[in-house]
């Protein structure tokens, strides 16, 4: 999912269910200028306007260990840059 905020913060709350247990996986937040991720660019063959890229993944830049034995990009098993 990619978020356009258009404010300086942003705010995440998890609010568990009455006598309830969650597991959260990842988090991924990326902070970028508008500029850099226009929604439209031209593909190459057939020349044409493709529309939707702010609705694709981003790369990971950055990876905060919450526990467990380090993993890195090169030791991922699930091939995660």
């Amino acid at each position: 999912m990619v978020l356009i905020c258009s404010r300086n913060t942003l705010t995440l709350t998890l609010i568990p269910s009455n006598n309830s247990v969650a597991f959260v996986n990842a988090i991924e937040v990326v902070s970028i200028p508008d500029a850099l991720l226009p929604d439209q660019a031209y593909a190459v063959n057939p020349s044409a306007p493709f529309s939707g890229l702010s609705d694709l993944a981003l790369q990971t830049v950055y990876r905060l260990n919450m526990g467990g034995p380090l993993l890195t990009a090169e030791t991922d098993p699930l091939g995660r840059t």
